[in-house]
């Protein structure tokens, strides 16, 4: 509640403009990387989920159902073919649609992944938490490793051919040295 104000006051502004909006509050909670991060020894998924739901009843009381809820998750693995998102899901009620972050870091860190074989495990993850629309919301590749003009080239198109339930993808073009991520321009 300490920001309960400034939050009407956005979906306040966002109301007004009245055209459609998507929101990607505290994405990636499921990494440790974020002040709203899981991971983090101040909260936990509960939390998590409690503030999105409490965010997204103000958006309503103000008149913003224009906001669509963009929930995102960082890219995951765990053993056993376990699920590491639904902890954090707020649920159908509360998201518009279900999206997660995905990195090809080639040779920078990991081993030259094309777009679709990076996005399809986690497509699924996603897909068995609900059957809202999907996004990739934040995709990048390195050049180190491969062709990146082609991973982007060839990507798009086969990510929407073979996974019908991805409606956006969204690239990050943004040089992120500083943080220890290459360039992704």
């Amino acid at each position: 509640g300490d920001h309960d104000e400034y939050i009407r006051r956005y979906a306040r502004d966002a109301a007004a403009f009245g055209g459609p909006v998507l929101l990607r509050y505290a994405h990636e909670a499921n990494g440790s990387f974020h002040p709203w991060s899981i991971e983090r020894p101040d909260n936990s998924a509960a939390r998590f989920v409690r503030a999105w739901r409490h965010v997204h009843r103000i958006f309503r009381e103000e008149g913003a159902t224009n906001v669509h809820f963009v929930w995102t998750v960082a890219t995951q693995r765990c053993p056993g073919g376990c699920n590491p998102y639904a902890k954090v899901y707020p649920g159908d009620e509360f998201v518009d649609v279900l999206g997660f972050s995905r990195h090809n870091w080639g040779a920078h860190k990991d081993r030259w992944v094309p777009m679709y074989e990076g996005a399809a495990k986690v497509a699924g993850q996603l897909g068995s938490l609900s059957d809202k629309p999907l996004m990739l919301a934040e995709v990048t590749s390195n050049g180190e490793g491969g062709d990146k003009a082609a991973w982007i080239r060839e990507g798009y198109p086969e990510v929407y051919e073979r996974l019908p339930a991805v409606t956006a993808i969204v690239y990050l073009d943004a040089d992120l040295r500083p943080s220890g991520h290459p360039d992704w321009r």
